[in-house]
């Protein structure tokens, strides 16, 4: 028997519904009644963001298609908002204040760390999962999809089953996951965040 972790099919979303430096070049943006806002790539944009929620707006400076200088961004609700720095599309630095408090980063976001990295993870698995003897016996075998959140604590969460295999297989993909020790949670903007991972667990017999 064996048990697989195809990380190059694993994704992750992150909680969140803000946007983040992209090296894509802006060259031309126009507001909603028409004006120039940026014309070829240069120019001053002011990017409001809806969610269900909240708005989300940014404004700042483009030069040859990057974000450049200083940006600043804030919800319209004011529970945050933030200053930061760009060169030609490179992330400087920036400051988000929340309340009273603020956090200063030079790491727009960074994803869940399993402590000792995605292989540490993957080995962890590997050691923790038992091949069901029912799916043993039966000689069933495939891949069985696993949801599951990194709180900001890092702890693991809402484990759940997205692509079923078996009964006893998807059990044991649950159990182990939701075992898992506390990850080093993902961060933005120097605050930690959720994080939603979806992973593939294959099971073979041989």
């Amino acid at each position: 028997k064996q048990v697989e972790f195809l990380e190059k099919d694993s994704t992750q979303k992150k909680d969140v519904n803000l946007a983040f430096e992209e090296r894509s070049k802006l060259i031309y943006q126009v507001d909603s009644i028409g004006k120039v806002l940026v014309k070829e790539g240069n120019g001053h944009l002011i990017d409001t963001t809806k969610s269900a929620k909240d708005q989300f707006v940014e404004e700042g400076d483009y030069k040859d298609g990057f974000k450049d200088g200083v940006w600043k961004g804030h919800y319209v609700s004011g529970k945050s908002n933030y200053v930061e720095s760009y060169t030609l599309g490179k992330f400087i630095s920036g400051v988000n204040t929340v309340g009273d408090k603020t956090y200063e980063y030079t790491i727009l976001e960074s994803r869940p760390q399993y402590k000792g990295g995605i292989n540490a993870f993957y080995k962890y698995l590997g050691n923790s999962i038992r091949y069901p003897s029912d799916a043993y016996k039966s000689g069933i075998s495939g891949s069985v999809h696993v949801s599951f959140t990194i709180e900001k604590d890092g702890k693991v969460s809402d484990v759940t089953v997205v692509k079923s295999v078996f009964g006893p297989i998807d059990e044991e993909a649950l159990r182990v996951v939701n075992a898992s020790p506390k990850w080093i949670p993902g961060m933005q903007r120097g605050l930690p965040v959720k994080v939603k991972y979806n992973i593939p667990i294959s099971f073979k017999l041989r």
